[in-house]
């Protein structure tokens, strides 16, 4: 998939959605509205056949070409074969009446958007090692987005953060592509996102990687930032390194870097960005400025839109308290005591000097590929251990004394590694007993196996050579008159018409076949109605007749009279085969609204039966499905060669 794309043949509508209980596509019930954004309207579905949930975006889009909803779907199909787990998953595009909907995967959690204003309501900051941890998530979302596709419309409105903790990109590819569509009419977030690259709001064709880079630079800052970046009075991007520079000169030299007005200037990639957020924070912590090392708290919260109803509260840590001035310091404290110390200290004092009791306190940080997990409780973390999710080399960070060692050497935890470390051997040992006997048991019944095949083999050559040789009956000769007879006087090979004629079609007949509801006619029996002569037995179960040969063998000498079929005993024919190929139509105006027809082309043997028959102008389920209609069909018996007809099955 290319970085740009093709918004020719869509452009904006008014907004259209569903209601609630209404059933979409055959497929989805409406259950709930989720929210609304300048892109669309989310809604909360049941998927029946599957017993699933999803999210059905209704995009503020209209369809004005039929080829352009055709690539469109194209794009959403490539899209959804992009798979990580930090991306939310999108499985098509659809329509229902005028609405053009996404389906995609459905998650509880809350975007990021509302989880730093909420946090921001009770004067809590995010600490930079959640924020490293998000962004690290992100990062390694588009680093997969990036071997086919760019994002472009990264916002905190389209990441969010599961009730499970686990960070979820969405509007992959859709959101692109309501951008570019509203771009020329001066709608879209192409037009209207600040955090959007200002190279992609000048021309939406120079979207590339380099954008993400620019749109996750300043997610970093409006996460780190106590108040909203874009309504601050100056640009977005001078607030964002205002942000940055409070957090010292490395932090601002990695945000001038990411958030170059020129894309050459930019870092290369979203996981250089990464690496780099990576080293300023960890040089931040051993420096001595301190991170508050925490979980990413989330609700439960609506999925599909992008603004949701309001989630259950979520405790969250404070951050550090700032230091109040002190007159006189001592001399020998060269900086204020760290939070955390002091906090340990405290705790310390209250439980008689056991700082390593954890009273329950959900106070340990498990560390996996790089990131950390948790808060987690002293009982939790052993959890883990005893179903193998950590082992003794992992690092867990105690976020109250901020001692970050192997699990196995963390005091509170020495004891549960060191019994827990015999059971674990033992069952390993004999996991690996177990499996030494299922192979060994498979060796020995495949010796067996083979040994009898070949035995079996044996005997059933044996037995074969004796009937062979003693027991076959010996075909008696025959007359070499007989055996040479001239099949021409019993067989008569007709090949395909090299001409075919195009049928008058009965216009009448043609209405009844593309009405939309039943006609009246139809009900009266229409269907039944036959040409001047007559014609065979017909309809679904009248047999198929041979397709595509290079020549047909005809029996015996039926037809052998030299009558002509005409016009309308092809049109009786057709008529007396009324339901099927009606069924076949109003089954493709599902599909397709627009769908005017098609031209049949086939051929009709001395017998009656059909074969070659050929779709027009049309493909897909429509066509399978009147070929099959044609094939079954039975003409009238005529003379001569095999008559080729084209029949425009046409809506007159």
């Amino acid at each position: 998939m290319s970085p740009g794309g093709d918004a020719s043949g869509i452009g904006p509508a008014e907004r259209v959605g569903f209601e609630i209980g209404q059933e979409v596509g055959g497929r989805f019930v409406v259950e709930q509205v989720l929210g609304t954004s300048e892109g669309g309207t989310s809604y909360l579905v049941g998927e029946r056949s599957a017993n699933r949930k999803m999210v059905l975006k209704v995009l503020d889009i209209a369809i004005t070409e039929e080829t352009a909803y055709q690539a469109l779907r194209d794009r959403i199909k490539e899209g959804s074969q992009v798979r990580h787990k930090n991306l939310m998953q999108v499985f098509g595009l659809g329509r229902e009446g005028g609405a053009v909907f996404v389906a995609m995967e459905y998650v509880e959690g809350q975007t990021l958007s509302r989880q730093v204003s909420r946090r921001r309501e009770v004067g809590q900051a995010m600490s930079p090692r959640s924020v490293l941890n998000i962004i690290a998530h992100v990062c390694q979302a588009l680093q997969v987005v990036h071997e086919t596709t760019v994002h472009g419309t990264l916002t905190p409105l389209n990441v969010y953060v599961t009730s499970k903790g686990k960070v979820k990109v969405s509007n992959l590819v859709f959101g692109r592509i309501v951008a570019e569509a509203l771009y020329p009419h001066g709608q879209g977030l192409f037009r209207t996102s600040p955090f959007v690259a200002p190279e992609v709001r000048a021309d939406p064709s120079a979207l590339s990687p380099l954008a993400d880079v620019y749109s996750v630079g300043l997610l970093t800052a409006e996460l780190l930032s106590s108040s909203p970046l874009e309504p601050a009075g100056q640009g977005i991007r001078a607030r964002a390194l205002e942000v940055a520079a409070s957090y010292g000169p490395d932090f601002a030299w990695l945000m001038e870097q990411a958030l170059a007005e020129d894309p050459s200037q930019r870092m290369r990639s979203v996981s250089e960005l990464r690496e780099a957020l990576s080293d300023v924070i960890d040089g931040m912590v051993s420096g001595g400025a301190g991170s508050l090392d925490e979980e990413v708290g989330a609700a439960s919260v609506d999925t599909g839109g992008e603004e949701e109803e309001a989630p259950a509260s979520v405790a969250l840590p404070a951050p550090p308290p700032e230091p109040a001035p002190l007159p006189a310091p001592p001399p020998a404290a060269a900086e204020e005591e760290d939070p955390f110390a002091r906090a340990a200290r405290i705790l310390s004092q209250k439980s008689g000097g056991g700082a390593s009791q954890d009273n329950g306190e959900s106070r340990y940080l498990t560390s996996k590929d790089g990131l950390d997990y948790g808060p987690y409780t002293r009982d939790q973390v052993v959890a883990q251990l005893q179903r193998d999710e950590v082992d003794e080399f992992t690092i867990v960070l105690d976020r109250i004394t901020q001692e970050r060692v192997p699990l196995g050497e963390m005091p509170v935890f020495r004891q549960a590694v060191a019994a827990y470390l015999p059971v674990r051997e033992e069952r390993r040992r004999r996991e690996q007993e177990q499996r030494e006997k299922v192979v060994e048991t498979a060796k020995t019944a495949g010796k067996w196996t083979i040994g009898a095949g070949v035995l079996g083999g044996v005997l059933i050559g044996l037995l074969f050579a004796g009937w062979w040789f003693f027991i076959r009956p010996q075909p008696a000769e025959l007359p070499q008159e007989v055996l040479f007879a001239d099949l021409g006087t019993t067989y008569r090979m007709e090949p395909p018409p090299r001409e075919f004629s195009t049928v008058t079609v009965d216009k009448d007949l043609m209405s009844l076949i593309f009405a939309k509801d039943e006609p009246a006619a139809a009900r009266r029996g229409v269907g039944r109605r036959v040409g001047r002569r007559g014609a065979g037995p017909g309809g679904a179960g009248a047999g198929y007749g041979d397709d595509e040969n290079v020549s047909t063998l005809d029996l015996g000498d039926e037809g052998s009279d030299g009558h002509v079929l005409t016009d309308e005993e092809i049109n009786g024919t057709i008529r007396q085969n009324f339901g099927g190929i009606r069924e076949c139509i109003l089954s493709e105006f599902k599909r397709n609204p627009g769908f005017k027809g098609v031209t049949v082309q086939f051929f009709i043997k001395p017998s009656g039966s059909t074969g070659g028959v050929q779709i027009i102008g049309s493909g897909g389920a429509v066509a399978e499905c009147l070929k099959g209609r044609f094939r079954a069909m039975s003409f009238p018996k005529h003379g001569g060669l095999n008559k080729g007809v084209t029949y425009p099955l046409r809506l007159q």
